[in-house]
């Protein structure tokens, strides 16, 4: 049999079974009508130019005048406003960057949370509901911002920062239900991506986002800059308290994979021992890059852990 042959063969069983599928399953279902779609095309830059934008950026500076500078200083073309922030990490002159011609000094008492108004039915399946920050007040960033950023020819992304931080335990209602417990059995005050009120509670956000700002929202940059258990153990500058996660759904999740829960926790806590021995200058036997490459070999499950 030729090539080409072989290839129309195949090509065609795999058609036959196809159609016996479909035959078999009872056909396509009842047709449903085709949503009304409000939202513009998406744009194709060739020269994509973005930048992050805090919400005190716009208080701070006006609107108007923040995106005269970055038009004309930036030739900026998208702007990542950010959408939900608990970090507001003002640049002060006073601060740890030495800005002497910029900078306001902002509120201590910070709340943060959706720098946006959001209809709860996207989070009825969630305890975190109610996270509407009412830091300036209650400044809606798409509402007061996206209109004027399109009528510029520019695009408005929803900056989705979802970042670890200790006060959302205080100023969200429920969150410390969500949150990671660490090898110890300890809880954190990291959220846990596979507790599923924290799951549905950033779908919930995305929703909130491309539903409920159809005409405004270009498009939604998704960020987290966080560790894994491993680096969290190996520490550094944007790790987070606690080699987690050892949830019941983690747990439930590992034993799906047929990852021993056990061998990761022991696997885990050597590792822990390890580590803070090295901070110590109490050096192994063998030596630090020895005692460290043993351990995953023994205890593969740490590295598995890790892809939870």
């Amino acid at each position: 049999m030729k090539a080409s042959e072989a290839i129309l063969a195949r090509r065609t069983f795999v058609r036959l079974c196809t159609a016996c599928a479909a035959f078999l399953g009872g056909g396509p279902g009842p047709q449903t009508k085709a949503v009304a779609q409000t939202r513009a095309p998406v744009r194709n830059r060739k020269n994509f130019v973005a930048i992050q934008v805090k919400p005190y950026a716009w208080v701070d500076e006006g609107i108007d005048a923040l995106l005269d500078n970055l038009q004309q200083k930036g030739n900026v073309n998208t702007v990542w406003a950010y959408t939900y922030d608990y970090s507001e990490a003002r640049m002060t002159r006073g601060g740890t960057i030495p800005l002497p011609d910029h900078g306001v000094s902002g509120d201590p008492h910070f709340v943060g949370g959706a720098f946006y108004d959001y209809d709860p039915k996207y989070f009825r399946n969630t305890i975190l509901k109610d996270f509407r920050s009412p830091d300036y007040g209650k400044f809606n960033v798409i509402a007061d911002v996206a209109p004027k950023v399109k009528a510029r020819g520019m695009d408005f992304f929803a900056w989705d920062y979802n970042n670890a931080v200790p006060m959302m335990n205080r100023n969200i209602p429920n969150f410390p239900q969500v949150t990671e417990i660490d090898v110890y059995g300890k809880r954190t005050t990291s959220p846990c991506f596979n507790h599923p009120d924290y799951r549905a509670h950033l779908s919930g956000k995305i929703e909130s986002l491309l539903s409920g700002y159809a005409s405004e929202v270009d498009g939604i940059a998704w960020g987290c800059e966080r560790m894994g258990p491993l680096q969290n153990a190996i520490g550094g500058g944007w790790t987070t308290a606690g080699i987690s996660c050892f949830c019941e759904h983690c747990r439930a999740k590992a034993r799906e994979r047929q990852i021993s829960v056990d061998r990761a926790q022991r696997g885990y806590r050597l590792l822990g021992q390890l580590f803070q021995a090295a901070a110590q200058d109490r050096r192994p036997v063998d030596g630090y890059f020895v005692a460290f490459w043993r351990l995953l070999l023994e205890y593969p499950e740490i590295l598995s852990w890790e892809k939870l």
